[in-house]
This record gives structure tokens, sequence and C-alpha cells, in this order.
């Protein structure tokens, strides 16, 4: 359901119990609706007090088109027992960051572009009285012909049910399968991560020389890097995907801006009403190597409030830096350290002198000072980022230094 209007309306701001997801049509209709989004609700099974991370997802429904071309606000509502709706979590294009009334429920999402991949999700970590209810999300866009649409999505309703003994254990049961089969995953994962590595061996070591690439992984301890636009770094230290993103608005910048940079995309997106530069990020939360970072001169991000061993922190040579409180911005997923900027930083040796990293997949660093360390076996391409926050901020602009392996290299 679709409704018009030419002026954006004004935004205001012990007993087992399991819950069942029922899709419901609009009050008042009596088809199903299909609407170009879609409200979603996981798992389709939820006991209080036991379930953990019952989602709700506002997004684009794949198998339906849609007309809006960018969106300006997204929002879940839940219906309350005097039959209104009550935000619950609203994202829109000029305010920072996701607003939510619940204190036991986390959301993130992301606005701007319909293409982009718009989304609103909540999570409730473990299932509590609040979780039950009827739901539904409304996206408010603009059109090609600049009228703003507001579409409404299907009422999904999680409601309670008693469950009899025998319905608790069949529920633990498959709770149990459902980790079970997850921790197989991962292992086959790490299997194949390892397969692959030593299968590389076995083929370098028929040559007559021996691989340093192949003996390097990635050092210990918890940090980010920028992330590239190949991905993360193929390595158990980054096994499990732990990426994040910080997007922001600014002021307008030129198309070209995007072949300067080798950074994950979107860097910058451009509408016919506002900028927003993105930086994604490359995060470890978990340590898999008791290597030692090498001497040289660089910086990584700082996570989990310490560097890692040998690293000193440093504040960072930004002018500006990351101030998600004041700017106008969004940021979802797994984050390094951000604030007023600092970096877990190394001077122990000469940029000029080549360090082992892992070479498999591009990667960045940031530069200690004005020169990029080199890394063995690896092209570096220094990158400046300059960008102009919305508003009366101070401009934001760092050195970056991307790696890409040589081509047809062999150790020396």
């Amino acid at each position: 359901m679709a409704i018009y209007f030419k002026t954006l309306p004004i935004l205001v701001g012990s007993l087992f119990l399991a819950v069942e997801i029922f899709p419901r049509h609009f009050v008042g209709t009596s088809t199903p609706v299909l609407p170009s989004y879609q409200l979603t609700c996981t798992p389709a099974k939820v006991v209080k007090g036991l379930t953990q991370n019952v989602r709700l997802r506002c997004e684009r429904n794949p198998s339906v088109g849609s007309n809006l071309q960018e969106i300006e606000r997204i929002r879940i509502m839940k219906l309350t027992q005097w039959g209104r709706w009550r935000t619950i979590a609203q994202i829109t294009d000029y305010d920072s960051g996701v607003e939510t009334d619940d204190d036991q429920m986390n959301a993130t999402g992301l606005v701007g572009l319909s293409k982009a991949g718009v989304f609103l999700e909540t999570t409730w970590p473990l299932a509590v009285q609040e979780t039950f209810g009827v739901y539904k999300c409304d996206v408010v866009g603009l059109e090609k012909n600049f009228y703003h649409v507001e579409e409404v999505t299907a009422e999904v309703e999680i409601k309670e049910q008693n469950l009899t003994g025998i319905g608790v254990l069949n529920f633990i049961t498959q709770m149990k399968n459902g980790i079970i089969a997850k921790v197989k995953a991962n292992a086959n994962r790490l299997r194949g991560i390892k397969k692959s590595r030593t299968q590389k061996a076995i083929s370098i070591l028929g040559k007559d020389y021996v691989s340093r690439d192949l003996l390097v992984t990635w050092p210990a301890g918890l940090y980010g890097l920028p992330q590239a636009r190949s991905g993360c770094p193929v390595d158990l230290a980054f096994y499990g995907g732990d990426t994040g993103y910080v997007r922001f608005q600014v002021e307008p910048v030129i198309d070209e801006f995007h072949d300067k940079f080798h950074l994950a995309a979107p860097i910058m997106e451009n509408t016919n009403k506002a900028s927003f530069f993105s930086l994604h990020f490359c995060v470890v939360t978990r340590t898999f190597s008791s290597a030692l970072w090498p001497d040289g001169s660089y910086c990584i991000h700082q996570k989990g409030g310490s560097c890692p061993q040998t690293f000193h922190i440093t504040v960072s040579n930004m002018t500006g830096d990351f101030d998600l409180a004041s700017y106008n911005s969004t940021y979802g997923g797994s984050l390094p350290d951000l604030g007023p900027t600092v970096l877990c930083c190394k001077d122990s040796g000469s940029p000029s002198n080549s360090i082992d990293l892992p070479t498999e997949t591009p990667f960045y660093l940031y530069p200690y000072g004005n020169v990029c360390q080199q890394v063995r076996n690896m092209d570096v391409i220094p990158e400046n980022i300059r960008v102009q926050p919305k508003g009366t901020h101070s401009p934001l602009s760092f050195d970056l230094c991307y790696y890409a392996k040589l081509k047809d290299s062999i150790n020396d």
C-alpha cells in the first residue's frame, strides 16, 4: 500500500512461552498485501527468557518492484493495547544514528539511495515480555517525479503460546541441533582455510624456492583495518567476517572521488539532496596467532580499549576525527575504537625496510608520519581522504596506504 503526498509530514519522535510469527493483512483490506518493502522476524519460534537474538528487519522485498529512488525514513512500530501504533525504532536521513525507545533492544539501519540496500533492524539479545506484539514498518521516500511516498508493510505478529513439557524439550532439541549445525559449518570453513593453505604449501614446496608468504599469518591482537574493495584479508584472524561501517553526511564531492581509492564501496553517495561518505572496516575480535607485529613505521585501529603487544597509542595525524556523536552519522556491525581518533602505532623501524605481512589479499595500513611502510612482495599506493562533514565541523582528512601483491613476484 502506497500513500502519495507532496510534502513530508511532521515526524514525532517456571513456564516457558513460545512465539509464533504470523503475517497479517492491512486493517480494512480483505486480500494479502504485497508491498515493495517487507518486515520479517527471525527465528520463527521464540521462547521467552531463552531464545537469543530475536530480530525484526524491514527491507526491500526482492520479489516486488518499487518506484522509490531515495529513502528518507524507515521506522518499525508496535501496536499498543489502546489500538495505536508506537514507534520503537526509527532512522532518517537527517538524524544521527537509529532512535529507539527500548533499552533492552539494539538497532541498526541505513537510509539513502534505494539501491544501496537500505534497511532497519532491531534485535532483542534475549526474548523478553516486550518482544511480543504486533509490528509493522513504514518507509518514506522520493519517486522519480519527486513525489513523497509512504509505503507500509504487512503486519507481523509475535504471539505468545504455552508450551507443554514435551514442547519445551522439542524446542531445546531444535536449538541444540541448530547450534551443532553452526559449529559444524564453522569447523568446515576452518578446515577449508587450512586445506587451502596446505595445498598451496605443497605446490610451492614442489618448486625451486620456498615462498616466505606461506609462512606469514596476520599477527596477534585485537585490531581493525580499513576495508579494501576486494574485501577483508583471507586469514584465520579475520575468520567470522567481523566488519562494520561508518556513514555520515558531507558536503558534495565530485563523482571522480570513487576512482581515486581502493576502499570498499560505497565510498561516496551523491543524491539530488545530499552526499554521504562511508568507511568500512575489517575487525579482528579473536586471536589465532601468537606472532608479534614486525618492527616498522605504521599504524592500525585500536579494538577493545588497548593496542596489540609492541604497539603504542598515538593521537592520529588525522585532521578532524570520527566524531560519531556530533556528525549526522549512522554506523553498524563490528567497529574498531573510534571517537576522538587514536591509533595503535609502531615507530621501531624505518618505513623503507620491508616487513613481512600476508600478501594473499590487498589491505590497508595507516602511515606513521608521511611515508608508507614497505611490505615485502607488495605494491604500496599512498591515498589521502579529505571530506567536509555537513555543518560547522572541521574537514576530515587522513592518509592511508593501500597494499596489493606484486605480479609474478618471487621471494628474495
